[in-house]
């Protein structure tokens, strides 16, 4: 409830530049809107100020929820102190990029920032070839939804803009996806050839021919260039729980061992802890949300006991203090698993076992179910 009271209070304070102090029932109309359409700020944009001006609530702002934006469109029909609101909230995309409101990532990662500034937070990365919504820009940088929803400004060098047919295309056409953890796209099919571009685990590619060892791609941004077919798979869009390997799930993990921490990290030059789970999962057909704490609202809890005996790989496990989030792992069966922190290792639940990590048993607060026995 506290972020909600800072939320009302934030908008009071803002509303207070006025003459009058708006209703209470408005900014509760407007706080109710937010809670059902846009809860949280990491996943969709709702920033609404209210002013009086001639006798008038003027309601500004932006959000990139139509839900919210049709409810807030609605405000305007009802009284608020003797006077109707009028609703002058921007719903994102704007008109700056014509039909141009998608993306192609067109770099091996693309960082998204919290601000749009370098020195801002990194909070996600996303991959080359795969699409992003575009809601506004800043001078070169630009505000993106990826796939899974989570926002964050990106410099526009790091997309190629396009129009949804092209995504539709895109999506439609035949595709590849490196499986290695890192790689080169060659120029030329020879292995001194200069280099087009790099490439991490998850990459994707247009396909477009095979003369082994070598399988021409070719980029997002339209470029083509070689990698060695041993090191490609066919790409697979990701789905619901569409019989998960837990064999597979677990070798990719190992795959990603010695990886250094990166906060904000989710690909293979750089992992945060959910970063690390979102990055195996997704590489098996999964898509999970992007961090600990939304991760932990999936899948069936598991009742563990003190060997962990019921713990089966695949499992998530999630840490923190009492009430509160903020570590999850992947099981690997019984009391060991595996993880992003200061790097990726193996670590165990148990004291008998050389790799105990005692903070990590006593902050352990649920394991979770994803993929099926």
């Amino acid at each position: 409830m506290l972020k909600y009271l800072n939320f009302a209070i934030a908008l009071l304070l803002l509303a207070c530049t006025g003459k009058q102090t708006p209703p209470a029932s408005l900014l509760q109309d407007i706080e109710q809107i937010r809670e059902n359409f846009a809860p949280d700020k990491r996943t969709a944009l709702f920033e609404v100020t209210v002013e009086n001006e001639a006798d008038h609530w003027i309601l500004s702002g932006e959000t990139s929820e139509p839900a919210a934006y049709n409810a807030l469109g609605q405000l305007s029909a009802k009284a608020y102190g003797g006077l109707n609101p009028v609703v002058e909230v921007t719903l994102l995309p704007g008109e700056e990029f014509g039909d141009s409101t998608m993306a192609l990532v067109r770099v091996s990662v693309a960082n998204l920032r919290r601000e749009p500034k370098h020195s801002a937070e990194l909070v996600d990365q996303t991959l080359m070839g795969r699409p992003v919504r575009l809601l506004k820009s800043d001078s070169y940088w630009l505000l993106v939804q990826t796939e899974y929803g989570y926002l964050g400004w990106v410099t526009a060098g790091s997309l190629e803009p396009c129009d949804q047919a092209t995504i539709d295309d895109w999506k439609q056409t035949a595709k590849v996806s490196l499986k290695s953890v890192f790689a080169q796209v060659k120029s030329r099919p020879a292995e001194n050839a200069e280099p087009v571009c790099d490439a991490v685990l998850g990459s994707v590619f247009k396909f477009d021919s095979v003369k082994e060892p070598w399988t021409k791609v070719v980029l997002p941004d339209g470029r083509s260039g070689y990698l060695k077919s041993k090191e490609l798979q066919n790409y697979k869009p990701v789905s619901e729980n569409a019989g998960i390997s837990k064999k597979k799930l677990v070798a990719t993990a190992k795959m990603l061992l010695g990886m250094p921490y990166l906060w904000g990290g989710n690909s293979s030059k750089g992992l945060d802890c959910s970063g690390f789970t979102q990055t195996v999962f997704r590489e098996n057909g999964l898509q999970l949300p992007r961090d600990a704490n939304m991760q932990v609202e999936l899948g069936t809890e598991v009742n563990f006991s003190d060997d962990f005996h019921e713990v089966q790989p695949g499992d998530l496990l999630f840490f923190g203090p009492e009430n509160r989030i903020t570590h999850v792992g992947i099981s690997l069966g019984g009391a060991y698993f595996i993880h992003s922190s200061g790097d990726v290792h193996i670590n165990s639940l148990h004291p008998a076992d050389e790799n105990f990590n005692p903070y990590r048993r006593k902050t352990l607060r649920y394991i979770k179910r994803v993929i099926g026995n």
